[in-house]
């Protein structure tokens, strides 16, 4: 009788295993299905097509109005990386200088790859524009 109960035992573990790893591959796969719905969902609707410079001009002649006209569009910069020590009060950021302008740029992935002095390419969200030390844009990379 007590070779029963053991082999019920072991059936019901081994049936409720095997439903235990179709559940964790369903959630794997909802996981990454949703990372992707995210990445998606940070991208903005729409994108700026002008240049770093070009923004920048507007920023210099009104900022409130080029903060009001640019404010929430993608745009994508290529510059040189200039990385500074992090910083306890904000966000980590880098500087990315293009021409005699800077795109100060939040939420970078893999901002701990970067290296001082490399070119790079990044797409992101303005979120201000400022004329106070030269042209700096904000954004948060996507």
């Amino acid at each position: 009788m007590n070779c029963v109960k053991s082999g019920c035992a072991l059936f019901l573990s081994g049936i409720l295993l095997s439903g235990c790893a179709q559940v964790n591959s369903g959630l794997s796969a909802l996981n990454s299905g949703l990372s992707s719905i995210n990445k998606g969902l940070k991208a903005p609707l729409q994108k700026t097509d002008k240049s770093v410079s070009q923004i920048c001009a507007e920023a210099s002649k009104n900022p409130g109005r080029a903060n009001q006209e640019f404010g929430g569009l993608g745009m994508t910069a290529e510059g040189v990386v200039h990385l500074h020590d992090h910083s306890y009060i904000s966000d980590d950021f880098f500087l990315l200088k293009v021409g005699n302008n800077t795109v100060a740029v939040s939420q970078y992935a893999d901002m701990n790859a970067l290296n001082d002095g490399q070119r790079l390419k990044v797409d992101g969200t303005i979120t201000h524009l400022s004329k106070d030390f030269g042209c700096m844009i904000s954004v948060n990379a996507y």
